[in-house]
C-alpha cells in the first residue's frame, strides 16, 4: 500500500482525489437527480486516534448444505452480502490525517448446486492509505461491477395459451449493468477539551483522597506520588 496523492488518468477526476471537489458533487446531484446514481449509504463513525471502526450494510443469506444419502447431515451456512468499510485514522503532529479505507462489496452474482441453492457471491475490495487536512473529502472509486440479469415477460392471459402461448407472447432476455462504487470520506478531528493527562491525574488524586479518608490509620506510601500537595475537594452537605 502506499501513500495516495493519486493523480487521475483519465481526465475526468480532479487531479487529487481528496481536493476540488466542486465539480464532483455536482455530478452526483445530477445523476441523482435523473435516477443515474444511487446512495447506498450516509453514515458517521466516531473512533480514538489509531483505533479502527467499521461500518457494515449486509444482508444475511442462509442456504442449505446437505452431505446426501440416507441419513445425511444438513448443515445452514450463512453469507453477508453488502457493503462493508474498514478505516484506521491517524492524525500526525502536522495536523494531517492519514487514513487507511478498507472497503468491500458483495453481491450474489448466481445460484449454483444441484438444487440451485448454494449463492455464488461476487466481491469488489480495494484497501488505500491517504493523507489528508482535517475536513477534507477523500473520494475512492474504481469498485466497477458489470452484472447480468436474466428477465422474462410474459403477455398476460395470452401467454398461457398452448403451444403458442410460449413461443409467441412470452420473451426472455438479459439486461447488463454496469456500476461504479464511489465512497467519499470527509475525516475530522474532534478535539476534546479536557485533555486526557489532566483526567487521570485528577481521577488518581480522587482515589487517593477517597482511600486517605476511609483508612486514616494507613500511610499510604508512593514512591512517585501524583501530586504532593493534597488535593481539595469540596463536599455537598446532605
Amino acid at each position: 500500500m502506499s501513500e495516495l496523492t493519486a493523480k487521475d488518468k483519465t481526465g475526468i477526476l480532479p487531479k487529487y482525489f481528496s481536493r476540488q471537489l466542486t465539480a464532483f458533487d455536482f455530478t452526483l446531484d445530477l445523476l441523482l437527480r435523473n435516477n443515474k446514481a444511487e446512495v447506498l449509504a450516509d453514515s458517521r463513525l466516531t473512533t480514538i486516534n489509531g483505533r479502527p471502526a467499521n461500518i457494515k450494510l449486509v444482508d444475511i443469506v442462509p442456504y442449505i448444505l446437505s452431505s446426501g444419502g440416507v441419513g445425511g447431515q444438513v448443515q445452514v451456512q450463512k453469507e453477508e452480502v453488502g457493503i462493508k468499510l474498514d478505516v484506521l485514522p491517524t492524525v500526525n503532529t502536522d495536523g494531517y490525517i492519514t487514513v487507511k479505507v478498507e472497503p468491500e462489496v458483495s453481491t450474489i452474482f448466481e445460484f449454483i448446486g444441484p438444487d440451485a441453492n448454494i449463492p455464488r457471491v461476487k466481491k469488489r475490495a480495494s484497501s488505500s492509505t491517504i493523507r489528508v487536512r482535517d475536513g477534507e473529502s477523500i473520494i475512492i472509486g474504481g469498485l466497477l461491477s458489470n452484472d447480468k440479469k436474466q428477465t422474462t415477460y410474459k403477455f398476460p392471459l395470452l401467454h398461457k395459451l398452448p403451444y403458442i402461448g410460449e413461443k409467441i407472447f412470452t420473451s426472455r432476455g438479459v439486461i447488463e449493468r454496469k456500476t461504479d462504487l464511489v465512497i467519499q470520506i470527509t475525516p475530522k478531528i474532534i478535539e476534546d477539551a479536557y485533555t486526557g493527562i489532566e483526567k487521570s491525574k485528577e481521577v488518581a488524586d480522587y482515589e487517593k483522597y477517597v482511600i486517605d479518608r476511609q483508612y486514616p490509620e494507613r500511610n499510604i506510601q508512593n514512591s512517585n506520588p501524583v501530586n504532593e500537595v493534597e488535593p481539595q475537594f469540596e463536599e455537598e452537605g446532605e
